[in-house]
């Protein structure tokens, strides 16, 4: 595992205005960019990206003062009994003239086998009651919890997040993975 600090992170679960400001996609806490990959792209203004963490105090690493950079501990597998949450960013999509964006998700969770255990198509992940500001990262309303019980399958697991910005017409495409020791 290692740490990764999202120097760029702003919240907004259940309606918190807490944030960290974004620098124009993401960043290194140094300020060097970080190059994308599957997990963590951008289209136009806004960026996105899946973040896999084992830590059960996320959320109250993510509720703070918008000058206290969160550090959050990434991880790729997990051992039986073992808890991952799947959580995703983003930041400055489309905003209409009241300054609130309209974003819609799919997200589904692959088994090793290729069947679903879980799937989902146009959830509304972000529609926020508040101006939003630009170069503030935002987390979805989406978190999936994955507890890794002795009915889950070993092997490499996918999860796939696509983020449609309904005021700009886009779609942001994700996915990470884990595996299940």
């Amino acid at each position: 595992m290692k740490i990764l600090a999202l120097a760029i992170l702003l919240i907004a679960v259940s309606g918190s205005s807490v944030a960290q400001v974004n620098k124009s996609y993401w960043r290194n806490p140094d300020g060097t960019p970080v190059p994308e990959t599957s997990s963590r792209k951008s289209t136009g203004s806004m960026s996105a990206m899946i973040l896999i963490t084992a830590d059960q105090d996320w959320q109250e690493k993510w509720n703070t003062p918008r000058e206290h950079v969160p550090h959050f501990t990434e991880t790729s597998d997990v051992g039986r009994d073992g808890t991952l949450f799947l959580l995703t960013f983003f930041g400055n999509p489309a905003v209409d003239e009241a300054g609130r964006s309209k974003l819609l998700c799919d997200f589904s969770l692959i088994k090793p086998d290729g069947s679903f255990a879980t799937e989902q198509r146009d959830a509304v992940c972000f529609d926020p009651d508040f101006a939003m500001e630009r170069d503030t990262t935002y987390i979805t309303n989406i978190t999936v919890g994955f507890k890794a019980d002795s009915s889950e399958p070993k092997g490499s697991w996918r999860y796939k997040v696509v983020i449609k910005d309904k005021i700009a017409g886009t779609e942001l495409p994700l996915e990470a993975g884990f595996k299940v020791k």
